[in-house]
């Protein structure tokens, strides 16, 4: 992703990127997710901030995924 600090072509694509992410939510200790590294004077039309929005709500929106009652 352009947006990154560092970017090089050796990272996740967004497919990629999406598969791991289904298979860390799969795992019902995961509490938390954080974007690590994410460039915003790099991304002037906050395209790829959607994208990673996007990317974060339709894993989090799966049944299961989102827990609020603190369990």
């Amino acid at each position: 992703m352009p947006a990154a600090y560092f970017p090089h072509t050796d990272g996740l694509s967004m497919t990629e990127a999406r598969e791991l992410l289904a298979a860390i939510l799969a795992d019902p200790r995961i509490r938390i997710i954080e974007v690590a590294e994410y460039a915003s004077l790099r991304d002037l039309d906050q395209s790829y901030a959607l994208t990673i929005v996007e990317l974060l709500a339709a894993a989090l929106k799966r049944p299961g995924h989102l827990h609020t009652n603190g369990s």
